[in-house]
């Protein structure tokens, strides 16, 4: 039972669901292609911040993506877009026939499939047709034909193997991210992490832009409240000025408010979602929702 970004949900009716890891030329950058189908859907879920960027094909009847209870509209039936690294949390909804297929970058990957800088995609859903050249529209026309879910995905992947672009990685960016992924040391000092990479704050910032998509200090932040989201929906019971401290975080009260600044609720809200089993712990960002 799986979300249209791939990932598990929960109150859902079974589905086909697909995963398949990329060959070599695009491992580096993409983390794995996902396809999900299934004849009847009725789902409304919150999502909160990822650190990811994702390619998605929408062949479904019904599927609309909001924020803000509704009021801001990000996606009406839209065949296919490239969601940015999101720093608030969104609503999507899906009704009817469910076909959804996509690629989910590693968080420096899409740079190495368009001339956009990454940042460009931050907290946006933009139309894949006006990212990419006239041939994609061709793959779109393709993937809506009635062929085997792996022959879809391959297809996805033969598109973006001809369309890879010699783009230079720098390797502070590779080491930076694999040191703000480390559990429980996310809140280390970003000034901290340049002088042990030997390379000065305007440089990581603008390279993490250019590739990554959010600033080095935002993207600590939501790899803090991520990892947060990963104890919580284990054990919703955790004290947390405990957690705060294992985070590295100040204190109590700068936890709760940066946990609530991405993604709209405080801790003890979101641990109630999962007392209440609307959160599967193997995919703690995403909420079954109700309100």
């Amino acid at each position: 039972m799986y979300e249209s970004s791939g990932q598990p949900a929960i109150n859902m009716l079974p589905m086909q669901y697909l995963e398949q890891i990329p060959t070599p030329p695009l491992r580096r950058y993409i983390e794995k292609f996902w396809y999900c189908q299934t004849d009847h859907f009725n789902n409304r879920t919150l999502t909160l911040p990822l650190l990811y960027h994702e390619l998605v094909f929408n062949l479904s009847d019904y599927y609309v993506s909001s924020r803000n209870q509704g009021r801001d509209l990000l996606l009406d039936h839209t065949s296919a877009w490239i969601s940015g690294i999101q720093t608030m949390p969104t609503i999507s909804e899906s009704r009817g026939k469910h076909e959804m297929m996509g690629v989910l970058f590693k968080p420096h990957g899409l740079k190495a499939f368009t001339k956009y800088p990454a940042g460009e995609f931050e907290n946006t859903f933009v139309d894949a047709t006006l990212v990419f050249d006239a041939s994609f529209k061709s793959l779109l026309e393709r993937l809506q034909q009635p062929i085997q879910p792996k022959a879809k995905i391959l297809l996805m992947q033969d598109y973006l193997i001809r369309h890879l672009k010699s783009e230079s990685l720098p390797n502070y960016v590779d080491e930076s991210i694999r040191l703000f992924q480390q559990p429980g040391t996310a809140r280390g000092s970003v000034k901290e992490i340049c002088q042990y990479l030997s390379v000065s704050n305007k440089t990581l910032i603008q390279s993490y832009q250019k590739h990554v998509g959010v600033t080095p200090m935002k993207y600590m932040q939501i790899q803090s409240v991520n990892q947060a989201l990963a104890s919580l929906a284990k054990n919703p019971t955790l004290v947390l000025t405990e957690l705060a401290h294992r985070l590295h975080f100040f204190d109590q009260s700068h936890f709760i408010h940066s946990f609530k600044a991405f993604t709209g609720l405080t801790p003890s809200q979101y641990a109630n979602y999962v007392v209440r089993s609307r959160v599967d712990n193997t995919a703690p960002n995403f909420i079954s929702w109700e309100g």
